[in-house]
């Protein structure tokens, strides 16, 4: 897909319609619903980080788009997110875009810690955690598109491709340490059972 067919898809599930903007090198949506924000990158799917559908015959790779939900403004998810694109596009060889990949450090990288006026901005959480889309409650959307009929940028010859949706959660030091010494399943159980509020970065 390209960008507005990328955009176009996007638009069927989102909450709200995206409002897409050039965000450094890449667009991000943003829609605002029910006292939250949500961003979401409209071409990352050209970014290849190294991953394909195993046991395909005609090789497939998996491209993804990464979205995250806050609590109040957008403005500091467009700048996370549009950091964690940054960090995934220049270590593509290493850093796969995939569910369990941590990003440390990922709210200082993107300055959202101080406000304009370098006071602090009362955003507690660090770091980034990809991981499988919670938020529509059943399977993650998902677009499949023969080899042949891949279009767009980032093509790989002779490849198809399945782009995916990725949500990026933010979590406190603590969180981090907690998903490093117990995995990514536990913590998620208790985020789906609303007992950890992910989408407040104030917590």
């Amino acid at each position: 897909m390209n960008r507005s067919e990328t955009e176009y898809w996007l638009n069927d599930f989102m909450p709200a319609e995206l409002s897409v903007h050039p965000a450094g090198g890449v667009h991000i949506g943003i829609a605002e619903f029910s006292g939250q924000a949500i961003a979401c990158t409209t071409n990352f799917a050209r970014v290849d980080t190294g991953l394909q559908v195993e046991g395909e015959g005609t090789p497939t790779d998996v491209r993804s788009e990464l979205f995250t939900v806050i609590d109040g403004s957008a403005v500091p998810a467009v700048r996370v997110l549009g950091t964690a694109v940054d960090v995934l596009r220049k270590n593509a060889s290493v850093l796969p875009a995939e569910p369990g990949t941590m990003l440390p450090d990922l709210a200082h990288r993107s300055g959202i810690l101080e406000d304009q006026f370098g006071f602090d901005s009362g955003i507690t959480i660090l770091h980034g955690l990809l991981v499988p889309p919670f938020m529509w409650g059943g399977p993650v959307p998902q677009f499949t598109e023969a080899a042949g009929d891949v279009h767009g940028e980032g093509v790989t010859p002779g490849a198809g491709r399945l782009t995916v949706m990725l949500q990026l959660i933010m979590l406190t030091n603590e969180e981090r340490e907690r998903v490093m010494r117990e995995g990514m399943s536990r913590f998620l159980s208790e985020v789906q059972a609303e007992q950890i509020p992910v989408h407040n970065w104030r917590r």
